[in-house]
Protein backbone atom coordinates (compact mmCIF):
# COMPACT_ATOMS: atom_id res chain seq x y z
CA UNK A 1 0.00 0.00 0.00
CA UNK A 2 1.07 3.53 -0.95
CA UNK A 3 1.07 5.09 2.32
CA UNK A 4 2.49 8.44 1.20
CA UNK A 5 5.30 10.01 -1.05
CA UNK A 6 7.89 9.54 1.76
CA UNK A 7 8.53 6.58 3.54
CA UNK A 8 7.08 5.45 6.87
CA UNK A 9 8.64 4.76 9.81
CA UNK A 10 7.15 2.05 12.33
CA UNK A 11 7.31 0.87 16.06
CA UNK A 12 5.07 -1.28 17.83
CA UNK A 13 4.39 -2.65 21.03
CA UNK A 14 2.15 -5.72 21.40
CA UNK A 15 1.96 -9.03 23.25
CA UNK A 16 0.29 -12.42 21.82
CA UNK A 17 -1.15 -14.75 24.04
CA UNK A 18 -3.66 -17.81 24.13
CA UNK A 19 -6.65 -15.34 23.69
CA UNK A 20 -5.10 -13.04 20.76
CA UNK A 21 -3.49 -9.92 19.83
CA UNK A 22 -3.14 -7.36 21.71
CA UNK A 23 -1.90 -4.05 20.30
CA UNK A 24 -0.74 -1.37 22.89
CA UNK A 25 0.36 0.81 20.11
CA UNK A 26 1.31 0.89 16.71
CA UNK A 27 2.90 4.07 15.26
CA UNK A 28 3.56 4.94 11.41
CA UNK A 29 5.19 8.60 10.65
CA UNK A 30 6.49 9.36 7.44
CA UNK A 31 10.05 9.53 7.40
CA UNK A 32 12.27 12.61 4.65
CA UNK A 33 15.10 11.14 2.51
CA UNK A 34 17.58 10.85 5.66
CA UNK A 35 15.44 8.59 7.09
CA UNK A 36 14.60 10.86 9.81
CA UNK A 37 10.79 12.12 11.17
CA UNK A 38 10.01 14.62 8.45
CA UNK A 39 8.17 17.30 10.02
CA UNK A 40 5.34 18.27 8.03
CA UNK A 41 4.27 14.58 7.07
CA UNK A 42 1.73 12.53 8.46
CA UNK A 43 1.23 10.32 12.07
CA UNK A 44 -1.13 7.34 12.53
CA UNK A 45 -1.70 5.69 15.59
CA UNK A 46 -3.19 2.64 16.07
CA UNK A 47 -4.54 0.06 19.48
CA UNK A 48 -6.58 -2.74 20.08
CA UNK A 49 -7.20 -6.07 20.81
CA UNK A 50 -7.87 -9.29 18.02
CA UNK A 51 -9.27 -12.35 19.90
CA UNK A 52 -7.73 -15.70 18.54
CA UNK A 53 -10.89 -15.74 16.38
CA UNK A 54 -9.23 -12.55 14.52
CA UNK A 55 -12.13 -10.89 15.97
CA UNK A 56 -12.04 -7.24 17.59
CA UNK A 57 -11.55 -3.44 17.38
CA UNK A 58 -8.75 -1.81 16.55
CA UNK A 59 -8.63 2.18 17.08
CA UNK A 60 -6.86 5.04 15.25
CA UNK A 61 -5.91 8.79 14.95
CA UNK A 62 -3.98 10.24 11.80
CA UNK A 63 -2.92 13.66 11.55
CA UNK A 64 -1.43 15.50 8.66
CA UNK A 65 -3.59 12.82 5.93
CA UNK A 66 -3.47 13.82 2.97
CA UNK A 67 -6.78 14.11 1.29
CA UNK A 68 -5.36 14.08 -2.40
CA UNK A 69 -3.66 10.27 -1.57
CA UNK A 70 -6.96 9.29 0.83
CA UNK A 71 -9.62 10.28 -1.98
CA UNK A 72 -7.51 8.29 -4.98
CA UNK A 73 -6.68 5.19 -2.58
CA UNK A 74 -9.67 4.49 -0.29
CA UNK A 75 -12.38 3.21 -2.32
CA UNK A 76 -15.04 2.18 0.56
CA UNK A 77 -15.95 5.89 1.06
CA UNK A 78 -18.17 6.61 -1.78
CA UNK A 79 -17.63 10.28 -3.37
CA UNK A 80 -18.85 11.47 -6.45
CA UNK A 81 -17.09 10.25 -9.56
CA UNK A 82 -13.70 12.85 -10.64
CA UNK A 83 -13.62 13.90 -6.79
CA UNK A 84 -10.30 15.40 -5.93
CA UNK A 85 -9.70 16.94 -2.44
CA UNK A 86 -6.02 19.35 -2.05
CA UNK A 87 -5.03 19.70 1.68
CA UNK A 88 -4.61 17.99 4.60
CA UNK A 89 -6.92 16.53 7.66
CA UNK A 90 -7.12 14.65 10.78
CA UNK A 91 -9.57 11.13 11.13
CA UNK A 92 -10.30 9.10 14.10
CA UNK A 93 -11.47 5.99 13.17
CA UNK A 94 -12.76 2.40 15.32
CA UNK A 95 -12.63 -0.74 13.22
CA UNK A 96 -14.90 -3.23 14.24
CA UNK A 97 -13.65 -6.62 13.16
CA UNK A 98 -14.81 -9.90 13.22
CA UNK A 99 -13.47 -13.00 11.82
CA UNK A 100 -10.59 -11.29 10.18
CA UNK A 101 -13.12 -9.03 8.14
CA UNK A 102 -13.91 -5.46 8.82
CA UNK A 103 -17.89 -5.61 9.43
CA UNK A 104 -17.71 -1.47 10.42
CA UNK A 105 -15.92 1.73 10.51
CA UNK A 106 -16.86 4.57 12.63
CA UNK A 107 -15.26 7.89 13.11
CA UNK A 108 -14.09 11.53 12.37
CA UNK A 109 -12.50 13.61 9.48
CA UNK A 110 -11.53 16.92 10.25
CA UNK A 111 -10.58 18.79 7.33
CA UNK A 112 -8.10 21.69 8.16
CA UNK A 113 -8.27 24.16 5.27
CA UNK A 114 -9.19 21.62 2.26
CA UNK A 115 -10.07 22.77 -1.57
CA UNK A 116 -12.51 20.07 -2.88
CA UNK A 117 -13.21 19.64 -6.75
CA UNK A 118 -16.79 17.29 -7.30
CA UNK A 119 -17.84 16.02 -10.88
CA UNK A 120 -14.54 16.99 -12.93
CA UNK A 121 -14.69 20.92 -11.91
CA UNK A 122 -18.80 21.99 -11.58
CA UNK A 123 -18.57 22.06 -8.10
CA UNK A 124 -15.39 23.62 -6.48
CA UNK A 125 -15.42 24.56 -2.92
CA UNK A 126 -12.57 25.85 -1.57
CA UNK A 127 -11.07 26.53 2.86
CA UNK A 128 -12.84 23.95 4.05
CA UNK A 129 -12.71 23.33 7.88
CA UNK A 130 -15.26 21.51 9.77
CA UNK A 131 -15.81 17.68 11.14
CA UNK A 132 -17.68 15.22 9.78
CA UNK A 133 -18.76 12.05 11.39
CA UNK A 134 -18.91 8.60 9.41
CA UNK A 135 -20.05 5.28 10.02
CA UNK A 136 -19.77 2.42 6.87
CA UNK A 137 -20.84 -0.91 7.17
CA UNK A 138 -20.53 -3.87 5.64
CA UNK A 139 -23.73 -5.49 3.98
CA UNK A 140 -24.80 -8.47 5.50
CA UNK A 141 -25.69 -11.07 3.36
Amino acid sequence: MDFCTRQPLFTTTFSVDAKGLILRELLARSADRFGQPATDGFTAGLSGRLDADFSGRIDSVVDRLDLGWFTRTITAVPLPPETTAIGESALTAALRIERGSVAEITGWILPLGVDVSLLNGAVEVSGVSCSVQFLLNRTKP
